[in-house]
């Protein structure tokens, strides 16, 4: 059984606000964290960067398109950072170790990754995850069906950033 509407969120997602000079990367990006911040099972979005908490909101708001409620209620700028070659991996593992708790599982992921569907009896286990400090890797797979963009449309991506195109 997944989390759904009745279910109360319970993980704190961990995450990166780069800055890519490729925009269909940037695109890809924001697509990630859209889909992550309507995911009912995510209760916070915690997003490092080396912007400022004020250029990242209006960022997430122009450039993502994201809803000003959604970015109010779930998304949290960390603008702690001079350059986005300090948003690393060991970033962002302090910053989730930092907030460990019985009441939250924190998954760490790059910027990129939808987390998609969470069966809801984690929840029941997240005490013992805590006293047993377990610790979870995850792989992930590439949809079979291709994600929609900003703009809507399907996509689909070959090797590189580059080569996003429509999907037919």
């Amino acid at each position: 059984m997944a989390v759904g509407a009745g279910a109360r969120a319970f993980i704190a997602l961990h995450t990166l606000l780069l800055d890519s000079k490729v925009p269909e990367r940037s695109e890809e990006y924001c697509v990630a964290l859209l889909n992550n911040a309507r995911n009912p099972a995510i209760a916070t979005i915690w997003l490092l960067t080396a912007l400022s908490g004020a250029a990242a909101r209006q960022g997430l708001l122009d450039g993502c398109r994201m809803n000003p409620l959604l970015l109010r209620e779930r998304v949290r700028p960390v603008a702690r950072f001079k350059a986005d070659a300090d948003l690393t991996y060991a970033a962002l593992l302090m910053h989730a170790s930092a907030a460990v708790s019985t009441a939250k599982l924190q998954v760490v992921a790059h910027a990129d990754i939808i987390l998609g569907t969470w069966p809801a009896q984690l929840q029941g286990s997240l005490r013992a995850m805590h006293h047993y400090r377990m610790v979870f890797a995850l792989s992930r797979t590439e949809p079979k069906r291709c994600l929609a963009g900003l703009d809507h449309r399907t996509r689909v991506s070959g090797a590189g950033p580059q080569t996003i195109t429509p999907c037919p």
